[in-house]
């Protein structure tokens, strides 16, 4: 029978192919039907459904917050935001992960920095190697660096999702922007 699994599109909505970013795991469902999907498979989609989008006007800095594969989402949006819509404010990600090795897509963000002078973007990582010269801890730990004027968009654990939201609001950001 059919089985549902909801994930973020990664893609803007001016590229034509779909594009998806999947943790594969090592007994899940959807990450099994991903590694035996040949090209040529057809595949059934519902949706768009969800709300997690930049609103049609914008006027103050946009700052994302993501752990992990919690960067797909936040990818496609601020692709959309700088190539589709051209939105002039600041853009700022705070992404994270474990180590070195779990980085991903670090050439499309060097891309989207060299080509906007409003985009930047910060990658920590919470067990590095020795060798790491980047951000260091949690994203926890980098939050007083963020603009507290903003939007803020947060993709990742639940944990991670909680601790950041309750952050904000301590600092005075209303929960609506958050």
């Amino acid at each position: 029978g059919e089985i549902l699994r909801s994930y973020s599109l990664s893609s803007h909505p001016g590229e034509p192919e779909l594009e998806l970013c999947v943790k594969l795991l090592p007994d899940g469902v959807g990450s099994n039907f991903v590694r035996e999907a040949k090209p040529g498979d057809q595949i059934n989609f519902y949706g768009p459904v969800g709300r997690f989008v930049i609103p049609p006007e914008v006027s103050t800095p946009q700052v994302f917050v993501a752990t992990g594969v919690g960067l797909a989402p936040i990818m496609g949006m601020i692709q959309d935001a700088l190539l589709m819509r051209q939105i002039p404010e600041p853009l700022h990600l705070l992404f994270g992960v474990r180590k070195e090795a779990d980085l991903f897509w670090v050439d499309r963000l060097e891309e989207l920095t060299a080509k906007f002078p409003n985009f930047s973007y910060t990658t920590t990582l919470s067990q590095p190697e020795e060798v790491w010269a980047g951000a260091t801890g949690r994203v926890t730990a980098h939050l007083e660096k963020l603009p507290l004027d903003g939007q803020f968009y947060l993709c990742g654990s639940s944990e991670m999702v909680a601790e950041v939201k309750q952050y904000f609001v301590s600092k005075g950001v209303l929960p609506k922007a958050i």
